[in-house]
């Protein structure tokens, strides 16, 4: 609230202050204020039309509205004016990927990552979308590299647990699960995963533990309590 009144202040003084308005629609954003945030960015843009990080924000916002053809134009109108906002190829990449267009997700990825081959988040969403076109050992390629650059991607250990117990290849994804956990001792989603994997390796004293911790951690969370019910 006060970050929105300090910007609002600003514009007041500067009504031509683009990069108050970007401020202010991310302030605005932050809080799920949607609508109010595009106006903003909106109004950055009617400033300044080449403002390419205002395009990108509008796009968020209209992506969080699920908005996604608008998104995905407001996205290529950032890129148009600068081809070298590796962030906006990822975002592009997920509203593709909402919208089932997998193979345009994948190109943009891969774009991101040829501008910065450190973007962590760029290989994730990599893996994500291979995955689901059940291209499974580059989808494990995929995560591994963001697990390179970031060993402390809890999210990135968990998908790659998922596509190696798919893969069969249990011991592995017990690897990635405990990984996860190890960064994250409250996440109880990893618990139940964990739990799922000795589940299918019969080792369901080790399942009904993991599934306990989980319980422990979240005492409503049904999954892990299908879980257990299964082990026992």
């Amino acid at each position: 609230d006060e970050a929105i009144s300090a910007y609002r202040q600003a514009i007041q003084i500067e009504p031509k202050y683009d990069y108050a308005y970007v401020g202010l629609g991310d302030a605005l954003y932050d809080q799920k204020k949607l609508d109010e945030a595009i106006t903003a960015y909106h109004q950055a843009i009617k400033i300044d039309p080449k403002y390419a990080y205002a395009y990108r924000r509008l796009g968020d916002a209209l992506g969080e509205q699920k908005k996604l053809d608008e998104a995905i134009a407001t996205y290529r109108k950032a890129i148009e004016i600068n081809p070298k906002l590796t962030f906006v190829y990822n975002n592009l990449g997920v509203a593709l990927d909402e919208q089932k267009k997998l193979d345009e997700a994948i190109a943009v990825y891969r774009k991101a990552i040829e501008i910065n081959p450190k973007l962590t988040v760029a290989y994730y969403n990599l893996g994500v979308t291979l995955s689901k076109q059940k291209k499974l050992e580059e989808a494990i390629t995929a995560y591994n590299k963001a697990i390179k650059i970031d060993p402390k991607f809890v999210s990135a250990y968990k998908k790659l647990g998922l596509v190696l117990r798919i893969k069969n290849k249990l011991n592995e994804a017990i690897t990635a699960y405990n990984k996860a956990i190890e960064i994250d001792p409250k996440d109880t989603n990893s618990y139940v995963e964990l739990g799922d994997t000795y589940s299918k390796q019969r080792k369901l004293e080790e399942a009904i533990t993991a599934y306990n911790k989980a319980i422990k951690i979240d005492s409503k969370y049904a999954e892990a309590y299908v879980g257990l019910g299964d082990a026992y």
